[in-house]
């Protein structure tokens, strides 16, 4: 069963700056989670941004997200570390981020 989103999870998210193993990974980007259930995932390359519409629901720690345009559900363990960070692993490959808002 689903549980709902921590408050603390909710609102925006951008790339840390200080992780740049993340950034060479995946880029900058942004993820602004609703308490709805919509994630809007942006990231930022070459001068561009891209968008995808995902939902998104919790169960413990893990965030499980579906792209709309795209459907298939994928699962990333999260948490929020003591320094106030996002932290997301997926696919062996972990990422911070910090507060954008």
């Amino acid at each position: 069963m689903a549980d709902s989103a921590p408050q603390w999870l909710l609102g925006r998210w951008i790339s840390d700056p200080e992780d740049q193993a993340a950034l060479r990974q995946y880029g900058s980007a942004s993820l602004d989670f609703n308490p709805n259930g919509s994630l809007l995932y942006s990231v930022f390359t070459g001068g561009r941004c891209q968008q995808f519409s995902l939902q998104y629901r919790v169960e413990g720690d893990i965030l499980f997200t579906d792209q709309l345009s795209q459907p298939g559900e994928e699962r990333t363990s999260f948490g929020l570390l003591p320094n106030g960070k996002l932290r997301l692993t997926f696919g062996g490959h972990t990422s911070t981020y910090v507060r954008g808002d």
